[in-house]
């Protein structure tokens, strides 16, 4: 996130080194599969390369510290090099950056400066997202994302795209006179607290947190999903509180989906969004949006970034979880049509690897392990 910020507040012609700093040099701090994510993930973001300190040095001379971190990138050169030299064109669920973005903002400092929904949802979810000045199609915003972006920025998002916003943003964008566009008043609750989220398809989601937003729909905004109280945690008594989440298409035909349960760090609150039933409400929210090129069904903690160059879908998965995957899944409408898939290799060729399509799953035959990156090209029949 910090990347793709720094990353946009440079000119176009600007050479842009990452800094995967491996602080102290040693595998005690930082793992050398760490250092490859961080370069690599760099890379998509738009860096050409790296600065790098790989040996310890600053407390005497250990080299065998850097041993691990030079064998990698002995590896992975040619990886770097293909990776870099792919024009991608990012698809997905976008985060908006602003149109003239400050070297750092906000600042790092600050508590929720990385609280997005793609870092804290998204991600975790298989949901692909991507960072971006220009978005197409749809935008997330999520708690103070609005302040850096101006009126008319807001305004052309809100009337030309989708949008999906958590509590806090819906209440910031409201207090700015957005309400009309987003088809919500939105402050936060005070009375009491909310127990659980009944989802349009009877599902169930605990909210485990006191912040939520009070959502007054406005005319011509649809309620598909209620937060309901209980008196005590197996009471068969419930109350209906208020909306859990809304749906509103507005006068300039932007679509908006407001839920009153913000993003939050990672934590035992934040597991309101992190659970299959909200999973499964999001990928509902994005279907109303237009669809999803690509997404990781189930429960396995897999990052997927997801672009077209050349013709055809690129996949980068990274798996986040202490639990190796067998095989890399990706769902979505072209799953049939696909005719080949590759994998780059370390040397930065490509191979064809075996995959099979069930339904709309496509199932590629690559495991995954924790922190290293898989880059795969999806090719369809028609342009082979």
């Amino acid at each position: 996130m910090f990347t793709a910020r720094q990353v946009a507040s440079q000119p176009d012609d600007f050479e842009i080194l990452a800094e995967p700093d491996t602080f102290p040099q040693n595998r005690y701090s930082t793992s050398a599969a760490m250092m490859h994510l961080q370069l690599t993930g760099s890379i998509l973001e738009g860096c050409e390369g790296g600065k790098l300190w790989l040996t310890r040095g600053s407390c005497g001379f250990e080299p065998e510290s850097g041993r691990r971190y030079r064998e990698s990138l002995a590896r992975n050169v040619g990886f770097y090099r293909a990776l870099a030299a792919l024009p991608i064109e990012w698809i997905g669920a976008a985060t908006v950056l602003p149109e003239t973005p400050k070297m750092n903002f906000p600042p790092a400092v600050r508590d929720d400066s990385n609280v997005t929904w793609s870092t804290q949802i998204l991600g975790k979810m298989g949901i692909p997202f991507y960072f971006t000045k220009s978005p197409a199609g749809i935008v997330t915003l999520a708690g103070r994302d609005g302040f850096a972006l101006g009126d008319d920025q807001l305004t052309e998002l809100f009337a030309r795209h989708c949008c999906l916003l958590d509590g806090p943003a819906a209440e910031q964008l409201c207090a700015r006179g957005f309400s009309a566009a987003i088809g919500v008043e939105a402050k936060p609750w005070s009375g009491r607290p909310a127990a659980f989220e009944r989802t349009a398809d009877g599902g169930i989601i605990p909210i485990p947190t006191d912040r939520i937003s009070e959502l007054k729909p406005l005319p011509g905004t649809e309620v598909f999903s209620k937060l309901y109280s209980i008196p005590f945690g197996v009471s068969p008594e419930e109350e209906y509180l208020l909306p859990g989440a809304t749906f509103h298409e507005n006068s300039g035909g932007g679509r908006v989906a407001v839920l009153a349960m913000p993003v939050l760090p990672y934590g035992y609150s934040a597991f309101g969004m992190l659970n299959e039933t909200r999973k499964r409400q999001l990928l509902e929210i994005f279907d109303r949006f237009g669809g999803l090129p690509w997404h990781v069904p189930g429960d396995d903690e897999v990052l997927p970034r997801i672009g077209r160059t050349g013709g055809h879908d690129v996949v980068i998965a990274i798996d986040l979880s202490l639990d190796s995957v067998p095989e890399i899944r990706l769902a979505g409408p072209a799953a049939k049509q696909v005719a080949a898939v590759e994998v780059l290799l370390p040397e930065g060729s490509w191979r064809s690897i075996a995959f099979l399509c069930e339904e709309s799953v496509l199932r590629v035959r690559h495991s995954l392990i924790p922190l290293c990156p898989v880059v795969l090209r999806l090719k369809e029949e028609s342009r082979l």
